[in-house]
């Protein structure tokens, strides 16, 4: 199943220099039961929390 999340997403540069970066963090928290992954369900909490993280560096 697919469907479309909303993210937050947070960008830390540091660009001064020869080590130029860039790092993403991106969080959510999407329901579980939206997707049909009831087991558990209510001792197991249907909220999942997200958090997506990535940097990004300039070739010296």
């Amino acid at each position: 199943m697919t469907r479309p999340i909303s993210l937050d997403v947070e960008v830390a540069r540091k660009l001064a220099g020869t080590n130029q970066r860039v790092g993403f963090k991106a969080t959510g928290v999407i329901n579980r039961l939206d997707f049909g992954m009831n087991s558990g369900y209510p001792l197991i909490s249907d909220a999942i929390h997200l958090t997506v993280t990535t940097e990004a560096a300039a070739e010296p």
